[in-house]
C-alpha cells in the first residue's frame, strides 16, 4: 500500500499533549467535545490511538472540515439536551479541550456526558486557571475587561482553579489522576513558586486533568 502524505493543514489545532496521553488501542473509541476543525481526532486516528474518532462541533464551518477528518461529526449545541446517538459506556475516552468554560453548566453538561464513558475510560480536559498571578494582578487593579482570547476570553461563562476544575472533574464520577500545566514548569516556575511559599498554582496559565471514570 502506497503512503499518501496528509496535507500541512491536516493536523492544524492538534492536542498533541492530548493525543500523547491516549494508550495506543486499535479498538478505541474517542469522543471529543468542541473539535473544532477536527485536528486532534486526526492525529489520534493517524497515530493508532483508536479505531474512531467522534466529536460533537457547535460551529458549523469548523464541522464541515472536521467531517473530511474524522469518523464522525455531530453539529449541536450540547447543552440544549438534544438526544446523542451512542449508548452507554460507549467511549473510552472524552476530550475537552477549551471547552468547558464556555458552558453555561458544566456541572450537568459532564455528568451527562459521563454516562457515555466506560469504567477506567480516560477524561482529558483544559481549561484557564482564574489563579494565575497575571489575572490577580488585574483584579487587584480593578480591571475585569473582556479579551479577544485568554483568561478573559469574553466568550468564557465560568472560571476555574485548580482545585475546583478537579472538584467538578471528580463530581461528574471520575477520579482525577494528574492536575497540572498545559507547559511543564520550568526551573524559574519553580523558583518562583518557592519564592511564593509552595503556592504552584499561581504560575499555572491552563490547568489540565488527567482522569479515569469510575
Amino acid at each position: 500500500m502506497q503512503f499518501i502524505a496528509k496535507p500541512a493543514w491536516y493536523f492544524e489545532g492538534a492536542r498533541a499533549d492530548f493525543v500523547a496521553q491516549l494508550p495506543p488501542n486499535p479498538a478505541a473509541r474517542i469522543l471529543e467535545i468542541g473539535c473544532s476543525e477536527g485536528g486532534t481526532g486526526a492525529l489520534a486516528l493517524d497515530q493508532g490511538k483508536c479505531a474512531s474518532y467522534h466529536a460533537i462541533e457547535v460551529d458549523e464551518v469548523s464541522a464541515l472540515r472536521a467531517k473530511e477528518r474524522l469518523s464522525e461529526v455531530l453539529v449541536l449545541d450540547i447543552e440544549k439536551g438534544d438526544d446523542l446517538p451512542w449508548p452507554e459506556r460507549y467511549f473510552d475516552a472524552l476530550i475537552m479541550s477549551e471547552v468547558i468554560e464556555h458552558l453555561r453548566d458544566p456541572w450537568v453538561v459532564l455528568k451527562r456526558l459521563s454516562v457515555l464513558v466506560r469504567p477506567g475510560g480516560m477524561l482529558l480536559c483544559s481549561s484557564p486557571n482564574v489563579s494565575h498571578y497575571h489575572f490577580l494582578k488585574g483584579v487587584w487593579n480593578q480591571n475585569w475587561d473582556p479579551e479577544p482570547a485568554g483568561i478573559m476570553d469574553a466568550t468564557h461563562l465560568r472560571w476555574f482553579t485548580p482545585k475546583s476544575y478537579k472538584a467538578l472533574v471528580e463530581s461528574a464520577g471520575f477520579e482525577v489522576e494528574c492536575v497540572g500545566p498545559i507547559k511543564p514548569f520550568d526551573f524559574w516556575d519553580y523558583l518562583r513558586g518557592f519564592l511564593c511559599g509552595g503556592r504552584m498554582h499561581l504560575f499555572i496559565k491552563q490547568v489540565q486533568i488527567r482522569a479515569r471514570k469510575k
